[in-house]
């Protein structure tokens, strides 16, 4: 089968307060996103089969996006905003990228727009709409800030809340003016808390060293993630390719929420 995995990571924003991982909302949180497809579609067409009447469709281009949501039954979304560097307020877009190609690793550290691209010796995937030479596979959302705080934080007598940032990967199946965005999957970090008290709630650091950096979290202190899942509202999608010598795709079924449950995976915090 041919499997989308999304891998993200935090570079920046959060530190671990009584086991809870938090963060104050007036600060920036950056997130680095990138996806693979397992296995590796050389000059080949993606196609999305949702089942039912529709014929396969062919995915014209694939991109990522960040939101958050409360953790609980209800999910619902948290508003977030992406400043300039001018602090002035941005939408929160989708991000057009390619598959990771193999042998190239998610990077540790925070890096621009166009640091990650793919090359004419790992040809990839056709996606008509990206066909732009140097098309990055990798992206970090930066300056972004949670709308709103955390409810109940530091209440005894009150259930605290907590928030999930959530990574998304879509798949266009439409044309550039009017594209059709299909969510095939989705990866959801641990339950986090958003203060909106001063930074001081946060333990004091010691003697700072001038020209020190901040140490990374060490990684047996990284909360583990929750698996990826398929979008519910789709249950099973297939995703097929056509190899440019076949006339026939190969189906490649993904597998369903209920499967995707089953899987484990690592959701990394690197500090600032």
């Amino acid at each position: 089968a041919v499997t989308p995995t999304i891998e993200a990571k935090i570079q920046k924003g959060f530190l671990s307060s009584d086991r809870v991982w938090t963060c104050y909302r007036r600060n920036y949180i950056a997130v680095s996103v990138s996806f693979r497809l397992n296995p590796w579609i050389a000059n080949g067409r993606l196609y999305l089969n949702q089942g039912g009447s529709r014929w396969p469709e062919q995915i014209q281009s694939m991109a990522m996006s960040l939101s958050a949501a409360v953790d609980g039954v209800s999910k619902k979304s948290i508003e977030l905003i992406q400043c300039t560097p001018k602090r002035s307020q941005l939408p929160m877009k989708k991000k057009l990228l390619s598959p990771t190609p193999p042998g190239k690793s998610h990077n540790d550290h925070t890096y621009g727009i166009g640091s990650f691209h793919t090359t004419t010796a790992m040809a990839g995937p056709r996606l008509p709409l990206q066909t732009e030479v140097g098309q990055p596979y990798q992206y970090t959302f930066e300056r972004i800030q949670f709308e709103s705080a955390t409810a109940n934080n530091g209440k005894r007598w009150a259930r605290q809340q907590h928030y999930h940032l959530v990574v998304e990967l879509w798949a266009n199946v439409q044309n550039l003016q009017e594209p059709r965005w299909v969510k095939i999957a989705t990866r959801s970090s641990p339950p986090v808390v958003v203060i909106g008290r001063s930074p001081c709630y946060f333990p004091k650091e010691g003697p700072r060293i001038a020209g020190a950096q901040s140490p990374d979290f060490p990684p047996d202190t990284c909360p583990s993630l929750q698996s990826a899942e398929l979008e519910r509202s789709i249950r099973y999608i297939t995703m097929t390719h056509q190899s440019p010598s076949s006339e026939q795709g190969e189906t490649m079924s993904l597998l369903a929420p209920e499967s995707l449950k089953r899987k484990k995976g690592n959701w990394n915090y690197v500090a600032s």
